[in-house]
């Protein structure tokens, strides 16, 4: 092992070696389970992964001398993959019955539920907002590509929809809606 020693630690000094050491050693380990526990979506596993570093760059000096940093990786990343499933079942939840209402809307001319103005919604959110929603939501749009086109890094997509999920639950007071 070239980036640790025999118990798989970190042999770097400084905060960000030891960071930098341990998303070389475990990035693709942690990827590849999150791929078969998600249904081989990348956009998903790369959002699991990238909050486990997000929660490793948090703890890092705790965990340099952490007896078995790959497992508390490997919990990390399962507990991710599990909200990561949570969420998905709110946001599916939450997308039907905003489409419901649209249809609703289209069909009689009038809002089917007025806590579920999804018009008003979209008009409340910033012009960047409402682009975000459209391409990530309604066009299926990957975080990556997002990222890509607006030239900023994956992780900022992730961010902001993140913040976009919270809007949405706040708005339609889904935050402790159970599947």
């Amino acid at each position: 092992m070239p980036n640790g020693d025999e118990k798989g630690r970190p042999l770097a000094q400084s905060s960000k070696e030891t960071w930098d050491a341990l998303y070389e050693q475990y990035y693709e380990i942690l990827f590849q389970y999150c791929l078969s526990r998600l249904g081989r979506n990348e956009d998903a596993a790369a959002e699991c992964v990238h909050r486990t570093f997000e929660i490793t760059l948090k703890k890092i000096k705790s965990l340099r001398d952490h007896p078995n940093i790959g497992g508390w990786l490997m919990n990390t990343v399962k507990h991710q993959v599990a909200k990561y499933h949570d969420k998905t079942r709110r946001d599916i939840l939450l997308f039907r019955q905003m489409a419901a209402n649209m249809a609703h809307e289209t069909l009689l001319g009038r809002p089917m539920d007025s806590d579920l103005d999804v018009e008003a919604f979209l008009a409340r959110l910033s012009e960047s907002e409402r682009v975000l929603y459209e391409r990530y939501y309604v066009h299926e749009e990957k975080a990556k590509e997002i990222a890509l086109s607006l030239g900023v890094s994956e992780a900022a997509v992730w961010m902001r929809l993140s913040r976009l999920r919270t809007k949405m639950q706040k708005e339609y007071n889904f935050i402790e809606m159970q599947c």
